[in-house]
This record gives C-alpha cells, sequence and structure tokens, in this order.
C-alpha cells in the first residue's frame, strides 16, 4: 500500500468522523447554516457586493 492511498483512506474517516460528530450534535442545523452564512458572506465581500 502506497502512502497516497493511506493517506486517502486516513482523511476520509477523519471526514466521516467529523460529520458524524456535527450531525450527532443538537445544534447541528444552526452550525451548519452559520457555516454557509459566513460562507456566502466572504464570498460577496471577495465579489465586493
Amino acid at each position: 500500500m502506497n502512502m497516497d492511498k493511506l493517506f486517502s483512506i486516513a482523511s476520509m474517516l477523519v471526514v466521516v468522523a467529523g460529520v458524524t460528530t456535527v450531525v450527532s450534535h443538537p445544534a447541528s442545523a444552526q452550525v451548519i447554516r452559520a457555516i454557509g452564512d459566513a460562507f456566502t458572506g466572504s464570498l460577496r465581500a471577495a465579489q465586493g457586493k
């Protein structure tokens, strides 16, 4: 097994663990909305809107 494949598998496990943690939290919908709003705000600021 080469390092690229090992890194890919390890990063997938980290992403799955992170998603599981966020979804299991009771206020996860608010957290996801806040992240989306922050991302949208940063895109608008970059565009000068």
